[in-house]
């Protein structure tokens, strides 16, 4: 080859050189981002990280203390549901309306035990008088009057003594429960405690999964920005200087 023809050739190396490495630096341009950017994003990064990282620490006990919470309230729900919390009360309360029951029989039956008592003093009162044209000729009702009455008190004396029994048997009932005021409203208590843990631990639960998300999420924006540091670096010059 002449010297002309080397000459060329040699041009137009370098310019297919420059070519490519004008490619290149326009390819970098393209693809890393300015040092300054990727410094900011780190720095930002590096700020959320901590907060995020200390508000899961934060939940994770939220949780475990939620789950000993429930332990505790499941464990009151269930000594009250061996007791049968649920029938004593249906049991309880069917005793009070007997109780109620029972004594307004009682104060009718003692009402009529005095409407009696009095109709056989009445009778008592009453003289004979062989005289008296009333006496002779209402004598058989008047003695009538005072046996039906002595009848009378016979039987709402029995019937006040079986009340009176009644009602020893339905108070001593009542008695035999009376933890059961307490224990409904435990109960009631506890099953509304149970169903707030639970629904607080759902959300606990879902916001934790949501943060560590975050956190996967922010690690991965935290390599770009480091491998985008390391690129800038290596590049600099070329990066620079176009």
């Amino acid at each position: 080859k002449d010297d002309i023809a080397i000459l060329t050739e040699k041009r137009d190396m370098a310019n297919q050189k420059i070519s490519e490495e004008t490619q290149k630096l326009v390819k970098l341009e393209e693809n890393i981002p300015s040092l300054t950017d990727s410094l900011h994003k780190k720095l930002d990064i590096e700020k959320k990280a901590p907060l995020l990282q200390k508000e899961m620490e934060t939940d994770v006990q939220s949780i475990a203390d939620l789950a000993q919470q429930l332990i505790d309230v499941e464990k009151v729900i269930k000594e009250l549901e061996a007791k049968d919390v649920v029938k004593v009360q249906k049991e309880h309360q069917d005793c009070i309306a007997k109780r109620v029951r029972v004594q307004s029989d009682w104060e009718k039956t003692k009402v009529l035990i005095d409407h009696t008592n009095h109709k056989i003093k009445q009778s008592k009162d009453h003289q004979y008088d062989p005289n008296c044209k009333f006496c002779v000729s209402n004598n058989s009702d008047l003695v009538k009057s005072a046996d039906e009455a002595k009848k009378e008190m016979e039987e709402h004396t029995a019937r006040i003594q079986s009340l009176n029994q009644s009602l020893i048997n339905v108070e001593f009932e009542i008695a035999s429960m009376a933890w059961i005021v307490e224990g409904v409203a435990t109960y009631a208590t506890s099953v509304s405690k149970r169903s707030n843990v639970q629904s607080l631990q759902l959300r606990t639960t879902n916001r934790l999964n949501v943060a560590r998300e975050a956190v996967k999420k922010l690690d991965e924006d935290l390599k770009t920005c480091d491998r985008n540091i390391e690129l800038y670096n290596k590049n600099k010059e070329a990066l620079e200087s176009n």
